[in-house]
């Protein structure tokens, strides 16, 4: 879970990710540019107009629109870097079985994860945000767990460092539920 989400929030953004990602994906991606830019926009204004609350606020509004405009226009390239991430991840995972793997080898299987995930963006979208939702769910249950009062209340959560084997029942519960969204996700979405 990011830095500064409150557990509750956690929950609530990982379902709608879990079940519902691919559907309002272009909807959440939009509502994060607009964020992002508005936050980038506000803090800009702070420093080149202080004290200027109309220009700043001018500033903060034309940011948060060309955070979201720049989501929404570049939004292929966002899914060619999940494939080529997810790529690199992967064989960064499976090196020390093989006896490792040359950057240059690398670089060519993210260049071809990345074209494919623009190819089959449907099945990216659904399984990225189906893990994502799923890891907040989980760390969200594991913050209720821990103290519900502090899952309430909270507004800033440490992100979820679990590590084998102390984390099974969380990497178990995780890719349970990240199955099931993609399962609830495939057969809600067409084509």
């Amino acid at each position: 879970m990011p830095l500064g989400l409150p557990p509750v929030i956690a929950l609530l953004l990982g379902l709608v990710h879990c079940i519902a990602g691919y559907r309002l994906f272009a909807l959440v991606l939009g509502a994060y540019g607009l964020v992002l830019g508005a936050g980038a926009g506000a803090a800009l204004a702070a420093t080149w107009f202080p004290g200027q609350v109309v220009a700043a606020s001018l500033m903060q509004a034309g940011a948060g629109l060309l955070g979201l405009g720049a989501v929404l226009a570049f939004y292929r390239i966002g899914i060619f870097l999940i494939g080529a991430v997810a790529s690199v991840l992967l064989a960064q995972a499976v090196a020390p079985w093989v006896g490792g793997i040359t950057w240059e080898v690398q670089l060519m299987l993210a260049l071809i994860a990345g074209s494919a995930s623009v190819v089959v963006t449907r099945l990216v979208l659904i399984v990225a945000t189906a893990i994502t939702g799923a890891a907040l769910v989980v760390r969200s249950a594991e913050v209720v767990a821990e103290s519900p009062v502090r899952w309430l209340t909270d507004s800033a959560t440490a992100p979820w460092a679990g590590v084998l084997p102390d984390a099974a029942f969380d990497l178990t519960a995780w890719a349970l539920l990240a199955a099931l969204g993609i399962a609830v996700q495939l057969a809600t979405t067409r084509r």
